[in-house]
């Protein structure tokens, strides 16, 4: 195909050519952790990978694309909290909580272009992210993903970040985004992920949505929805929120995709408004989804779908809108011409991206309370320091989704304490979470620190 012709027509020309088992495999994301038993299955005509993989490792999955009979490649994408962290050794961004402290537009821009630049360099092309809940319960565990609390401070950041992470000026450098996760789970009872969120249409309009708005007039790729319902509809069943209000009200022309599981959780005991499978993909696909992510077994989306367009209950005309769409971003990020990687020009975990992410990680620092301006400690004044709490010395609180970065590349709070103190300075670890004040330890040392539940 004429790589000079408009995307439309371009869309146009390799839907025609698709047979409806075709075009609903493109709806479908598997997962790179179900690989063994795809492979043994020899089926792949897929549209994405759910996966965080090194350059070579998405250069055997695209090879894959190749054996099916139109050769589309494949969208591979992962989340991106801190970048692209959840890939060893790449460089860790702060969170979106981080960067809405440095209220900087501009920062947000040059990290987010950064570290699609990492994220792409691997052959991944797509970033779960940002997360732009508006937070209204602090208790909520997605909190440090997201902007925070306030809807115009999100609609600018989020705006920066779509900028970034997609309008690179080297189309191959850059990355589509998901936004996420529309709506309401910041507000959901409890704080609890998955749980309800009771809102009214003016909450909704007011104060939740905006964002999004902002995230589609910048051009954003992608939006998944939220595992939530919303006054007892799910998210990703919501006809008038997916379809009526997103897509045509706010003209979006991306793609939803659904988030982990959350197709089969209308049938399942999270909401339970579909009596099995087959109906929950029926719901979800009517109300506007466009791409699943995931089942172990790909069959238990495209056979059903397949049946349920047979039986006139999903129109085709509905299922080609789904793939226009995933198709219009796959040339619009080049990957018809460009589905492999060079791992060569894997650029990641740069001095120059390392000292950027510093410098917002600085620029995020809020002092909250100085009294007696014991901030920063006076290397010549304190020469007895106690850090207690048992968060102080332990790697898995300085950040999700980066689980998987070497130890040696996580500094922890009692470790950055060590390193910065003088020769003449004591410093005393108690990892106890109920050391007393009046206790010997404490009684002896000037200056203590609590960490985390210290």
């Amino acid at each position: 195909m004429d790589a000079k012709l408009p995307v439309d027509k371009r869309v146009e020309a390799l839907l025609g050519q698709m047979t409806l088992k075709e075009k609903i495999g493109q709806m479908d994301m598997v997962t790179v952790w179900d690989r063994e038993a795809i492979f043994k299955n020899g089926y792949y005509d897929f549209g994405a990978w759910l996966a965080d993989l090194e350059p070579e490792e998405s250069n055997q999955l695209q090879k894959l694309s190749e054996q099916t009979r139109l050769k589309i490649p494949y969208l591979i994408g992962m989340d991106a909290a801190h970048g692209y962290a959840m890939l060893t050794g790449r460089t860790v961004f702060p969170t979106s909580i981080s960067m809405a402290a440095t209220f900087n537009r501009e920062l947000v821009l040059r990290t987010t272009t950064k570290a699609g630049e990492e994220i792409r360099s691997a052959g991944t092309h797509w970033a779960f992210a940002p997360c732009i809940d508006i937070v209204q319960d602090a208790r909520w565990g997605r909190t440090g993903e997201t902007y925070g609390e306030d809807p115009f401070l999100t609609s600018e950041l989020v705006k920066e970040a779509v900028r970034g992470y997609q309008g690179n000026e080297d189309p191959l450098k850059r990355v589509a985004v998901s936004v996420k996760h529309l709506v309401g789970g910041g507000a959901s009872v409890g704080g609890c992920n998955h749980a309800s969120a009771e809102l009214s249409e003016r909450a909704l309009r007011s104060y939740f949505l905006p964002p999004f708005k902002a995230a589609i007039e910048a051009g954003c790729m992608t939006i998944m929805p939220g595992h939530n319902d919303i006054a007892g509809v799910p998210v990703h069943a919501s006809k008038w929120l997916l379809t009526d209000l997103i897509k045509k009200e706010y003209d979006f022309k991306g793609f939803f995709i659904s988030d982990m599981g959350d197709v089969g959780n209308l049938a399942a005991s999270l909401h339970q408004v579909a009596e099995n499978q087959k109906e929950a993909i029926r719901m979800s696909i009517n109300a506007g989804l466009d791409m699943h992510m995931y089942s172990a077994d790909s069959m238990r989306f495209v056979a059903p779908l397949i049946e349920l367009v047979q039986e006139k209950k999903v129109s085709q005309e509905r299922i080609d809108d789904a793939v226009r769409r995933i198709l219009k971003i796959k040339f619009e990020l080049g990957l018809f011409e460009n589905r492999y990687v060079s791992p060569e020009k894997d650029n990641y975990g740069s001095k120059e991206n390392k000292d950027l992410a510093l410098e917002a990680a600085r620029e995020a620092i809020v002092l909250l309370k100085n009294k007696q301006q014991i901030l920063p400690l006076d290397k010549n004044k304190y020469k007895k320091i106690l850090v207690t709490g048992p968060n102080a010395d332990n790697q898995s609180i300085l950040g999700d989704w980066s689980i998987f970065q070497p130890d040696d590349h996580v500094t922890t709070i009692l470790e950055g304490i060590q390193t910065l103190a003088s020769p003449e300075q004591s410093i005393t670890y108690s990892n106890s979470g109920r050391i007393k004040l009046r206790s010997p330890i404490c009684r002896s040392t000037p200056q203590i620190l609590l960490s985390s539940k210290g």
